[in-house]
């Protein structure tokens, strides 16, 4: 799964406790206009080399009721900017995105005495980071995400969608049904 897509998942499941599988989130994307390229929808599949881009994934976010918020700091990490996610990460009913090496993940916490920050997405689930590993790959922007409201109400409804024939190998059709009662 894209990674921003990923990270909106993870994001949508722990403030709401229903995660959205890997072909919602790629359904509501593919049906859901770009902020980022107006007359384009979001997403053109998980088959293409598209890759979906972070304010649109903050969209995605807002469609489901999340409110969010960007911080970005300057290009030299200090130990001030590491407090303010700490801070962020103690707030009730707050989810912390950042960016890591070029994609996002949910920041679930971080022990600064211990050295490490946890790292949460469906695609990796729960994983460690030493805290030197993860301020070097860090991208130095802090994006909040809050439950505020009800989702908008969707002009396309997620529908649980079957392969089509062709996709589903050569198995035999049988057409008889449509001759039986008619002469």
């Amino acid at each position: 799964m894209d990674g921003v897509l990923a990270a909106v998942a993870t994001t949508i499941g722990r403030l709401t406790g229903r995660v959205p599988t890997e072909p919602q989130m790629v359904f509501d994307a593919m049906h859901t206009p770009s902020v980022v390229k107006p007359g384009a929808m979001m997403y053109r599949g998980s088959k293409t080399q598209d890759r979906v881009d972070l304010a649109d994934g903050l969209r995605l976010l807002q469609g489901h009721g999340i409110r969010t918020t960007r911080m970005v700091y300057e290009k030299v990490c200090s130990a001030a900017d590491f407090l303010d996610l700490q801070q962020t990460l103690s707030a009730r009913g707050v989810e912390v995105l950042v960016g890591v090496d070029e994609t996002f993940a949910v920041v679930c916490g971080s022990d600064r005495a211990g050295g490490t920050v946890t790292l949460c997405s469906p695609r990796d689930g729960v994983s460690e980071v030493p805290l030197d590993e993860f301020l070097s790959r860090w991208d130095l922007q802090i994006i909040t995400a809050q439950l505020c409201s009800e989702p908008e109400a969707r002009t396309v409804t997620w529908r649980k969608l079957r392969p089509r024939r062709e996709s589903a190998g050569s198995v035999p059709v049988d057409r008889s049904h449509h001759l039986r009662g008619r002469r």
